[in-house]
This record gives structure tokens, sequence and C-alpha cells, in this order.
């Protein structure tokens, strides 16, 4: 998949103009366009990472420039920012008006609303609103509560065509007490993002890839189900499965270029290209996209896109079908058997065990000097297969041991004391879609 053609914004949220490419959200935009239709202010709450600004960016706007929003025509005009330090700034930028004008009274919002020509409306979205919380702890609580009554006003004075949205995190709205008029708005016009359903969350997943393209149907089924599953068994009160497919295949794009210097053996290169193409990766980097080096031949790619998509697919049709649950997946020292077919299957060892360390800055990025070792792959791999199960990594592992002479830790994927030993996870053949 190209990164310019990537259908995943990554950590930012989706934009209007990206409003193709966001799916799942359906009836969630259905339900902002009817309180809308009852109020011209609303929050959009919900926890951090549940896609509030993605759902009023992608999805609330571009309906309503469609003219979804019952007698609300199509002629929009959209003022969108976040408070920052400077909220009245950022409002006033966002109409472009003078910030002094904005400013000078309660009625700032509604005279300025005389840009708009007739029959046009003006939608005013103040994204993560809990910003202004920060520039009231800076000690502008007068600045924050005249800010909040300017909204306040628009949204509820006679004859003005002015909608406010916010978006804001669950967390704070206990908070909102602190601004006079603000709970009682906020009890009569909210909106609390729901968890998505797996349908929601697989529709979320597929469409993207679909319009975007990169992955063929039979590999693009297999990793929705495994992410929209993971989504539905995470802790969190939300989740947007999106995010997590992003960050994987802009960690994939990132390294394949440092391991594809590092890597000299056939069978490691061919499993580094499976797995930034499965994560959604730029495989740019590597000279298998190209047909250089002689990596790979079309046989062996596609030989192991099947072993991989029947991995991959394996668990969605096993909770489904728990009873038919009784052939073998056996991950051995050099050889993997699926259903009784050996495939070849590289020795991935290394002498020392090095925990996988996901991105967790915007950055997306590890270190300079990280790559995809051998045994990263190997860990990766074990890693997908546990958490798509739900079993305990050690116990697919089997083989582990620590050295007393060393805090580094050593494990050993099919041996164990110079034996080879067998890692049993249940598996089933490929499901028939």
């Amino acid at each position: 998949m190209d990164a310019a053609d990537n259908p995943f914004p990554g950590l930012r949220p989706f934009e209007p103009h990206e409003s193709a490419l966001y799916f799942g959200r359906d009836d969630q935009i259905d339900e902002l366009l009817d309180r809308l239709a009852e109020a011209r202010f609303l929050a959009v709450v919900g926890t951090s990472g549940s896609g509030k600004s993605s759902l009023v960016r992608a999805g609330l706007i571009p309906a309503l420039q469609r003219g979804h929003l019952a007698g609300g025509g199509s002629r929009w005009r959209v003022a969108m920012f976040r408070p920052g330090d400077d909220p009245l700034g950022g409002l006033a930028q966002a109409l472009g008006r003078p910030r002094d004008l904005i400013g000078q009274s309660s009625f700032g919002l509604v005279e300025a609303a005389s840009i708009l020509d007739a029959g046009e409306r003006l939608l005013v979205i103040v994204d993560q609103f809990e910003e202004l919380f920060r520039v009231r702890q800076a000690g502008s609580e007068d600045g924050a509560a005249a800010f909040v009554k300017l909204l306040l006003r628009a949204a509820f004075e006679d004859g003005v065509a002015v909608f406010v949205v916010l978006t804001m995190r669950t967390d704070y709205l206990g908070a909102c007490t602190v601004f006079r008029g603000l709970p009682e708005v906020l009890n009569g016009g909210q909106y609390l993002i729901p968890r998505m359903t797996r349908d929601q969350l697989t529709e979320s997943i597929e469409g993207p890839i679909a319009v975007g393209g990169g992955i063929r149907a039979g590999r693009l089924r297999g990793i929705a189900g495994i992410l929209a599953g993971a989504a539905l068994r995470a802790t969190r009160d939300a989740a947007t499965p999106v995010v997590t497919f992003q960050e994987l295949a802009l960690w994939a794009t990132e390294q394949a270029d440092l391991a594809a210097k590092t890597f000299v053996k056939d069978e490691e290169r061919l499993i580094l290209a499976e797995l930034v193409r499965v994560c959604g990766g730029d495989t740019r980097a590597l000279p298998v996209a190209h047909g250089a080096c002689g990596w790979m031949t079309v046989e062996q790619l596609r030989h192991w896109a099947e072993v991989l998509d029947e991995i991959l697919l394996s668990s969605d049709y096993q909770l489904r079908y728990p009873s038919k649950s009784s052939e073998r997946l056996r991950l051995n020292s050099n050889v993997l058997v699926i259903n009784g077919d050996s495939y070849p299957y590289p020795l991935l060892e290394t002498d020392f065990y090095e925990e996988i360390r996901w991105p967790e800055s915007p950055t997306l990025g590890l270190s300079t000097h990280s790559c995809l070792r051998p045994n990263t792959i190997r860990a990766l791999i074990i890693e997908t297969l546990a958490t798509t199960w739900g079993t305990p990594v050690e116990e697919l592992l089997q083989g582990s041991s620590m050295s007393s002479n060393s805090k580094k830790k050593r494990r050993v994927l099919g041996k164990r004391d110079g034996e080879s030993v067998k890692a049993e996870v249940d598996s089933i053949k490929r499901p028939k879609y």
C-alpha cells in the first residue's frame, strides 16, 4: 500500500475531505443530526481515543454540507478550532474576524453571524474543549468564562443561524460546573459516543482498505476480524481500531528500510516482506516490491500469503464454530505445520530475547538503531497468535530459559535443552466465506 494512498490517517483525526474513507459510524452521524435538529448546541463527549474529532470532522460536517440536517439546508460556513492558550483568538481566526470585535461583548459571536449570506448557516466547532480548563488554571478565569458565555449566547439567540458543537473527554464533564449555564445546556445537548459493535468495527477497517486498495479480500477479512475482536476485548471504554492498525502500518514501514539492510537469508526476507504487507506498511523500501535482488518468486509470495491467511482467519472461525476446532497448528524449530501439511519455517533464534517496543509517541518510530531482527519477527508472530486466541504468550512459547549470569532473557521457540518441543495451539482450516 503506497504511503501516499494510505487510507488511514494515523493518530490524527479524519478530516472532512476524507469522509469517503470514514466508515462504521453511520448510526452515530444520524444521531448527531437528530440532536442538532432539536437544539443548536451539542457536546460530543467520549473517552480518549473514542473518535470524537473524527466523528465531527469526517462525519457530521460532510453530512450537514450534503443537506442531511432537517430544515438546515446545505449551505454551511464552518469555523473549527481548538481553544489552545487563546480560545477567543482561535475563534476570531476561524471566523476571519478581528479578535477585538468578537470579544467586545457576549454578543460578539451573534454579531459575527452578519458575515453569513442569505440562507447560510454558521457551524462553530470547538474541538478538544477540555483545553479551556488549562486556560482557566493559568489564571484567565474571566477570559474562559467570557468565551463560554459567547458560545451559549449565540446558540440560544433567536433568529441567529449559529450552531455550536464541542468535543470533550468524558472525564472533564464534572469540571464544566465552573461555567455558569453550561451544565444546564450539557444536560439537554450531549452525545456520549457509544462503543462500536463488531460489525461497525469491522466496517471501519474493511471500508478504508477497500477504497484505498492494497490488500486482497481474503487477508482483509482476517485482519479486520482480528482487530475488531481485539478492540472488543479491550478493557478501555472505547477503542478506535483504525488507529491501532495505522500505528502498526507506520511502524512496519519505518522498520522495513532498516531491516532490508540487515537480513541476508531469503527465508528471513520472506517473512519480513509478508509482515510489512500484512501490517499495511509501505513495501517500497523492500527490494521484493520491485522484483529486484531475487528475494523471492511470485510463487513463494503466493504460498506464504495463503499460510498467513490461514493463521489470520482461523480465530474468527474458531469462535463461531468451536466444535470444529479439532485440528492443530504446530510451530516447530524449523517447520510450520498446518493441518498436517508442513511448510518451511526458518529457525528464528538469537542469543537474547528483546522485549517488543511498540510506538508510544506521535513519531510512531523506534530508535534509529532498531530494526526487525529475526527474533523480533518471531516474537511478533507469536504475539499475534497469542492475542488472537486469547492465550498467554508463555503457553505458546513453551521453551524459555533465563541465564543466571545475565539480566537478559533468552527465549527459544521449539527447543529446550537441545531437544525439540512442540508448541500446540488451537487452529482450524480456512473458513469458507
